[in-house]
């Protein structure tokens, strides 16, 4: 029973992974409820307060996550249109062979969608913003999913 519930603990870490990157699928909840999923089924060294203050993490940085992207699109002026290319841009960037396509693809995306509403040099500075925006949140994402994978891994193997 152990294996299976450690390979659902595993997946649901590789979701959370995935969704550090993809807007549509929110990472850290994920890999908090593989956390939860752990600590309520293997035997393990974690203890109630770690759980507790992960947990309240993870809320402050979904919160934080959408409130830094509301703080980009406001300081660097970003459109709707913009922020839907940087979407568009991020999942054509993982799906085509690119190199840096992660990278690459909401750049243009923001581009293209500012280019649509705007005429003068504002799109480049726009791009950049949706760009930055992006990387600060999903690092922030990952960071925290590292951390949770880490917290796992450490309790159930403590003593190595």
């Amino acid at each position: 029973m152990d294996f299976f519930i450690i390979i659902i603990v595993l997946i649901l870490l590789v979701i959370g992974f995935v969704g550090s990157f993809f807007p549509l699928i929110p990472g850290p909840p994920v890999s908090y409820l593989a956390l939860l999923l752990f600590y309520f089924c293997i035997p393990n060294e974690l203890g109630q307060n770690t759980i507790i203050m992960l947990g309240i993490i993870v809320v402050v940085v979904f919160f934080l996550d959408y409130w830094l992207q509301v703080y980009g699109v406001e300081k660097f002026g970003v459109n709707k249109k913009a922020r839907n290319g940087t979407i568009i841009g991020l999942i054509l960037g993982v799906i085509l062979p690119i190199p840096f396509g992660i990278l690459f693809g909401p750049f243009v995306g923001a581009y293209i969608g500012a280019k649509m509403e705007q005429e003068d040099n504002e799109p480049l500075k726009i791009a950049f913003g949706a760009v930055l925006g992006f990387i600060t949140g999903s690092f922030l994402k990952l960071s925290l999913v590292f951390y949770i994978a880490y917290y796992i891994v450490d309790a159930y193997y403590p003593k190595c």
